[in-house]
């Protein structure tokens, strides 16, 4: 369904000029006044999507956009310019305007892509509010994170995706390891089309069509692939990933994100997202030195709360648990045997752990890991928690949409 479009200003050139602009076949402009004194009444009897008030040295652009903003909140109100004004724009952020586009640009896909955008963010906003407030729940983002690669994060996000999702929850993975992910491997998944698609073919991303990138896994979990090769990385920014991010929150229960080991600008932009940050590390110095500097930087940028620590590679040596504790400062909430073969086995084979028939120790820990985070009664105690769980309040149970 195309999105509504109503048109205001007090210069009937004006309006006819940005009217032309709107060529695009998803925006329907469903009329065009200059009446901006009674601007709300129109907006009421109309009930448009998206008003667009063209700013002018009179006051009443203003007004009409302030009463917009009181009386229909629902509706997302745009200001724009044919003129780069700072007086303006800060008026219009004063008015209750969610966009304000100056100059206007000449390119109409430019300017059509602008007006979708701000639509599409202001209605992932007003989902997030509404699904806050208890109205509608919204997804858990859970980021595997780690300072080294080849330490089994991987391992542990496509498994616990999987886990979850046999818990009847409705799972998305997103493999953001840009360069070198291979979350369909483990998956056992053909990835045709990629994040790279993605965002290089939607500029400005729906749920319809974020769903035509993903994959589907036996399981019921979804997944968007990294890209086919390492050079389409550097053509993704987080700024164009964030978007991608809002809209799955409001369609699914857990968002996975597997992700490389740096603090690259998309990682910070996950971190920071997250609900829960599932921090890898292991029982070797040299990367329990890097971790704990990891989690310094976290700590930093006030992330530290949501760290849940994951001892990957458990073995019996010199380095104990209780000395990763130690070391960093927060309970070990999981440790993940270490079973070479068996993980090599599945990836070879792309099949998760967790759904094998003969569950290994590794599949064992991480359905357990699920569990908790699912609020399911465990059917097995070896290892308890040492951590008060985030999602302790979480309804058993939810339907798969």
């Amino acid at each position: 369904m195309a999105i509504k479009v109503l048109l205001f200003s007090d210069s009937v050139k004006e309006l006819d000029y940005i009217d032309s602009l709107i060529t695009d076949k998803e925006l329907n402009v469903i009329s065009k006044s200059f009446n901006l004194p009674n601007a709300s009444d129109e907006v009421g009897a109309l009930r448009p999507d998206i008003v667009i008030i063209s700013t002018s040295e009179s006051n009443w652009s203003f007004r009409a956009c302030q009463q917009i903003y009181m009386l229909h909140p629902q509706v997302a109100t745009v200001m724009v310019s044919f003129e780069q004004n700072e007086g303006y724009a800060e008026k219009a952020v004063n008015s209750g305007a969610i966009g304000y586009i100056a100059p206007i640009p000449e390119s109409s896909v430019e300017f059509c892509d602008q007006l979708k955008r701000i639509y599409h963010n202001e209605q992932s906003r007003i989902s997030m509010l509404l699904e806050s407030s208890g109205v509608k729940k919204k997804a858990e983002v859970i980021t595997v994170f780690g300072t080294k690669g080849g330490i089994g994060k991987t391992t542990l996000a496509v498994n616990l995706a999987v886990a979850l999702s046999r818990q009847k929850f409705k799972v998305v993975i997103l493999d953001f390891d840009l360069a070198f992910g291979d979350v369909h491997m483990y998956l056992g998944l053909d990835a045709k089309e990629t994040i790279a698609e993605l965002v290089t073919d939607q500029r400005v991303p729906t749920i319809d069509s974020i769903r035509s990138y993903l994959v589907m896994h036996s399981s019921g979990v979804q997944a968007i692939c990294a890209p086919s090769s390492p050079e389409y990385a550097e053509g993704i920014s987080a700024a164009s990933l964030e978007p991608i991010i809002n809209i799955l929150r409001s369609h699914y229960d857990y968002i996975i994100v597997d992700t490389a080991a740096s603090f690259s600008e998309l990682n910070l932009l996950m971190l920071e997202a997250s609900s829960t940050i599932l921090y890898v590390t292991g029982l070797d110095i040299s990367l329990l030195h890097n971790s704990k500097k990891g989690l310094l930087l976290l700590d930093s940028l006030n992330q530290k709360s949501k760290v849940k620590v994951i001892v990957s590679k458990d073995f019996k040596g010199d380095i104990t648990v209780f000395d990763v504790e130690k070391i960093m400062d927060l309970p070990v909430v999981a440790k993940i045997p270490h079973n070479y073969s068996e993980a090599v086995r599945a990836l070879n084979q792309g099949i998760p752990l967790v759904a094998g028939i003969n569950k290994s120790g590794i599949a064992k820990e991480i359905i357990r890991l699920a569990e908790v985070i699912g609020d399911v009664k465990p059917q097995t105690k070896k290892f308890s928690l040492k951590f008060s769980s985030p999602f302790a309040n979480k309804k058993q149970g939810v339907k798969k949409k």
